[in-house]
């Protein structure tokens, strides 16, 4: 039995739209500044090269985000979980999983942490059926080794 997981195409949106909103909120709060405080054209040339740059920036990283997307999936099959990143794959046995930590953050959707020999304790969040992928984690491993009152979300 396998079970793949891809990154959801959402994510890289999602993360552009925070990223242009933030730089918008802080435009808009030098704007208003700058304007009360009678500063000339000196001011808008700065606002116009910080939209450049941001245009440019987001853009490359929203294109690199898509592309990780599109090459990057978790496989669960019956001993043991599969990371593919293109041509790069990684594999963690259920029983080198030393604890399953799971996370609800406010305004992103639940993500999880594993740790594990040889493997970082990086979070996992953004995947497509993420409540689906932490129970099928959550029952492939010992009841202790899963922290978190919310696991079953």
């Amino acid at each position: 039995m396998k079970d793949t997981y891809r990154l959801s195409e959402g994510l890289a949106r999602r993360q552009l739209l925070l990223s242009v909103g933030m730089t918008l909120a802080v435009l808009v709060y030098m704007s208003v500044k700058w304007y009360r405080e009678g500063a000339g054209y000196s001011a808008v040339f700065a606002i116009l090269v910080v939209v450049a740059l941001g245009v440019f920036f987001f853009g490359r990283n929203y294109k690199q985000a898509v592309g990780n997307a599109a090459i990057h999936s978790l496989t669960l099959t019956e001993d043991a979980i599969l990371l593919r990143d293109g041509a790069l794959e990684q594999r963690i046995p259920y029983a080198a999983i030393e604890s399953l930590r799971v996370r609800r953050n406010l305004f992103a959707g639940p993500s999880f942490t594993l740790k594990a020999s040889g493997v970082s304790g990086s979070p996992f969040y953004g995947y497509e059926g993420m409540e689906q992928l932490i129970a099928a984690i959550s029952d492939r491993l010992p009841r202790d080794r899963v922290k978190d009152s919310r696991v079953h979300v």
